[in-house]
């Protein structure tokens, strides 16, 4: 378990009866304490009875409405989502309307070629998936589905696909370079020498709308035989607000006709990792790493390994990219597996790597946070505040 260093915050929501309608206007009053919500994602889970539809959703605070975005998570409730922008020490409560029509802002999916598709926010792209059908004799190009990053204004990626320095490394992406499946020979779902690989199967859900955009989709892990020994539900969310961009990535790997199914590997080729774009590697003199406050220390221009990179909450990593400058902040919620250990590369690649084994009984459940921006880092103070924003809880309460 991570040191996560959280303020504490209350939020709950009340039930109030208007005596004018036989529905019942669900409140919410959230209490900032000392914790800054700036530009911040948030959500509360409501039963749909509530509303007779809650696909025009939106709230209604200090005279303002306020785009919400409702998620099915069961038969019985929604998730409802909006960006929340409340100072320290203040409370902010929120009425829910329905049938709201007061949003100019939306996040489609679009249809680059049959093999990748791009999430896009007022026409603008956010998000390339990229889930290439694998062909052993062009292993190189099709081995493994990522997600590309792209600079919104400028409709150019920020992160590398295949080829490059490392061709291995490619965007948002997640596997393990030594995997032994119920004690067999060891599989490589990173370097994919041998004809294993990673293949999407299906898109399960799209989110589209005015508060963030994403997908759930298939993949499966295959060995050298292409027969599926682990199946992954990956799950990105995106949100844009004033020229940052939120990531959320949460996947579950589950084994396939396995008793056990051990993960393994090193820091530089495990686990979940961001690679930037390949031209980065050609002045990664200028690349600098920002981390938490207990290794402040330690220079943001060097490649810090060891004792002092395990289990760390965050870590941020800027880059040059055609004279402009990109951050990535990358959060890892306490919930993770401990014993992770952070791999940095000033080419411009990093991510934090765990062993794990998982069996019919445990699955393996991993969720992240990526915060991109560009121009000037972010402090310290500005990445610890967002990642605790990020790792904790909103916690509230339903009242009659």
């Amino acid at each position: 378990m991570k040191n996560t260093g959280l303020i504490s915050f209350l939020a709950f929501g009340l039930f109030v009866f208007q005596s004018c309608q036989s529905t019942i206007t669900p409140t919410v009053e959230i209490n900032a304490a000392e914790k800054d919500f700036k530009n911040t994602p948030v959500f509360m889970n409501i039963e749909k009875s509530q509303f007779k539809s809650f696909e025009n959703l939106c709230l209604y605070a200090n005279g303002d409405y306020i785009a919400a975005q409702a998620e099915e998570i069961s038969p019985t409730h929604i998730r409802l989502w909006w960006i929340a922008n409340i100072p320290a020490g203040e409370k902010r409560t929120y009425s829910i309307q329905s049938q709201c029509n007061n949003h100019d802002e939306i996040f489609s999916w679009q249809s680059a070629t049959e093999n990748s598709k791009i999430l896009l926010h007022n026409g603008m792209p956010l998000i390339g998936y990229e889930h290439p059908t694998f062909d052993l004799s062009e292993r190189e190009l099709t081995y493994k589905p990522f997600h590309h990053v792209f600079d919104p204004h400028k409709s150019i990626h920020i992160t590398k696909g295949p080829g490059g320095l490392f061709s291995h490394h490619r965007g948002i992406y997640f596997g393990y370079n030594q995997i032994r499946v119920d004690g067999g020979e060891p599989v490589d779902i990173w370097h994919n020498h041998y004809g294993e690989h990673s293949e999407h199967v299906r898109t399960i859900r799209e989110f589209t709308g005015p508060v963030f955009g994403g997908h759930t989709v298939e993949i499966e892990w295959r060995d050298t035989r292409a027969q599926t020994f682990a199946r992954e539900t990956r799950t990105l969310k995106v949100f844009h607000e004033n020229d940052q961009m939120i990531i959320d990535f949460h996947s579950v790997l589950e084994p396939v006709d396995a008793a056990v199914v051990e993960l393994n590997g090193d820091r530089h080729h495990g686990g979940v990792q961001f690679r930037a774009a390949n031209e980065v590697s050609e002045n990664s003199e200028e690349t600098f790493f920002t981390r938490p406050p207990q290794i402040q220390h330690l220079s943001p221009f060097s490649e810090i390994e060891g004792d002092e990179m395990y289990d760390l909450p965050w870590n941020a990593m800027s880059y040059i990219l055609n004279g402009e400058q990109y951050n990535v902040a990358y959060f890892s919620h306490p919930s993770n597996p401990a014993g992770a250990e952070m791999s940095e590369r000033r080419y411009g690649r990093f991510g934090e790597f765990f062993p794990f084994k998982i069996t019919p009984e445990q699955s393996l459940e991993v969720k992240y946070r990526f915060i991109v921006t560009k121009g000037q880092a972010p402090s310290v103070e500005t990445l610890q505040q967002q990642y605790e924003n990020f790792a904790e809880k909103l916690n509230y309460e339903i009242r009659n």
